[in-house]
């Protein structure tokens, strides 16, 4: 009966150590799991950070292309309105220049 107990109490050590050494696996396997859910972590709020700066240059950007579109849509209005302008002036200059001609043309023919 003592040899049967002797028997089972090494079982129960050699039980006992693979329990433990299980254990401490899995300790170690959760340590790392917790590290690398910081470094996960970590990385997100690095991400997050990226983005929420690309964002605001974005809107900078945006911005700058907005002004510099309203800046060339007034330089075009300008220049269109000195066209019509210049065509204009054209337009009574070639009319009077044509009223001397024929004016210079009718005194010539008499």
């Amino acid at each position: 009966s003592s040899d049967l107990l002797e028997v089972r109490l090494k079982n129960v050590e050699e039980l006992l150590a693979v329990m433990t050494s299980e254990k401490e696996t899995m300790e170690i396997k959760l340590e790392q799991a917790s590290l690398k859910m910081e470094c996960l972590k970590k990385e997100k709020e690095e991400s997050d950070e990226a983005v929420a700066e690309m964002s605001v240059k974005l809107v900078v950007c945006q911005d700058r292309l907005k002004t510099e579109l309203e800046v060339r849509d007034d330089a075009l209005t300008g220049l269109t309105d000195e066209k019509a302008a210049l065509v204009e002036n054209w337009q009574m200059s070639s009319k009077s220049l044509r009223r001397r001609l024929l004016v210079t043309m009718s005194w010539s023919t008499t």
